[in-house]
């Protein structure tokens, strides 16, 4: 993204006219309105954290079984360091629901 907004053009660098968290900016602001590279990636991990936690896909139970075992992590991945990072983020803003003697998340 930094390479179209400022890279390159026919061998001469292009003008910055603004900085990215300016872009980031909603359009009413005078900003485009793009999304910040880190709330993406907290997004989609969080997705993966909780899809690991509810889910019994076989995604989910390969990942239990390398990483859970005995109930202590073993050596961990980058996936799962990040999986860990929002970890206290699902936890904290997780509520059960029950209701006909069944169980929701």
């Amino acid at each position: 993204m930094a390479n179209f907004f400022w890279g390159d053009e026919d061998g001469s660098s292009k003008w910055h006219w603004k900085q990215w968290h300016a872009l980031c900016r909603p359009t009413c602001e005078n900003g485009l309105g793009l999304r910040k590279l880190e709330d993406i990636l907290s997004a989609f991990t969080l997705k993966l954290w909780w899809n690991f936690f509810t889910s019994k896909s076989l995604g989910a139970i390969f990942m239990r079984q390398k990483y859970c075992v005995h109930g202590e992590v073993q050596n961990s991945s980058q996936t799962w360091k990040c999986m860990q990072r929002v970890r206290h983020l699902v936890l904290n803003n997780i509520q059960k629901l029950i209701k006909n003697w069944e169980s929701s998340f």
